[in-house]
């Protein structure tokens, strides 16, 4: 067999052991997939045995999560405050918690390390076509902080007069905090914000393997029966972020399973499994 002849015969060898090799890792992971499926339906039974529906509108597949880790970054927050309520002076009060006072005497706020906001704007008065939920936005944008956006992520609760609340709910990459949100008190003459944000930057993140959507479900069903509490529909199950920090101004982002159910939202470690517990 000639030079040309040899090469031809090995490079269609190879073509052979590639489309071999292919079509069994195709074949590995259509039974990975009927595995998985499997599994999911197994454990959708054993809710329903257990007199829990799940919604056939709930889609269980999600993207790579992290856990991040967020720091306070004081010369950030003092540009911020000042895109807020304009040029301030600071003090700091001990415990990490430091206030700001507008110059001008329109505005003050007090930022805490472990996320605290709270803020009062003087002599504050609605435009005349006002909207409440697009002011909000703005200055949760002025403070830097990342909120859910799209239709029905606020509540928004303002008479015809300008007066009442909106709440806004911390995010991020798109990925709602749970225990993250901002409300936004107007008066009138005034605006009032307080909440808590998950501090100024994201210093790292590392991906995680998060626990598959059947052992949610059990795992889920664990946790009622320990609690003694009962359900009878999931209607949702997505993933979201729990944000955690220290008085030094130390933070963590962690991924978790968010479940709404017809008696309740419950939050578990994506994980390790384990509850969260949060009044967000």
């Amino acid at each position: 067999m000639d030079t040309v002849k040899a090469k031809n015969f090995i490079i269609i060898v190879l073509l052979l052991m590639d489309g071999i090799l292919l079509a069994l890792f195709g074949a590995d992971m259509v039974r990975a997939g009927s595995a998985e499926s499997s599994a999911l339906e197994g454990a959708i039974e054993v809710l329903n045995e257990n007199g829990i529906s799940v919604s056939e509108e709930i889609d269980f597949t999600h993207g790579a999560m992290s856990v991040y880790t967020t720091a306070r970054d004081e010369q950030l927050e003092r540009q911020h405050v000042t895109a807020l309520m304009g040029e301030s002076e600071y003090s700091d009060q001990g415990g990490s918690i430091i206030a700001y006072s507008a110059l001008d005497g329109g505005g003050e706020a007090t930022f805490r390390g472990v996320g605290g906001i709270q803020a009062l704007l003087r002599n504050w008065s609605a435009p005349a076509e006002f909207d409440a939920e697009a002011e909000a936005r703005s200055m949760a944008a002025a403070l830097g902080i990342e909120v859910l956006t799209g239709s029905g992520t606020a509540q928004v609760n303002v008479n015809e007069s300008g007066r009442g609340t909106v709440v806004l709910f911390c995010a991020h990459e798109g990925v709602l905090i749970i225990n993250c949100r901002l409300i936004f008190t107007f008066d009138g003459s005034s605006v009032v914000i307080e909440g808590t944000r998950p501090l100024d930057t994201v210093t790292s993140g590392a991906e995680v393997d998060v626990l598959d959507a059947p052992t949610v479900l059990m795992r889920f069903l664990e946790h009622l029966r320990e609690l003694g509490q009962v359900c009878s529909q999931i209607s949702s199950a997505d993933m979201a972020y729990y944000f955690t920090a220290t008085a030094a101004g130390d933070g963590t982002l962690q991924p978790v399973w968010r479940i709404s159910t017809d008696t309740g939202v419950f939050y578990l470690n994506a994980v390790t499994g384990a509850a969260e517990e949060t009044a967000a």
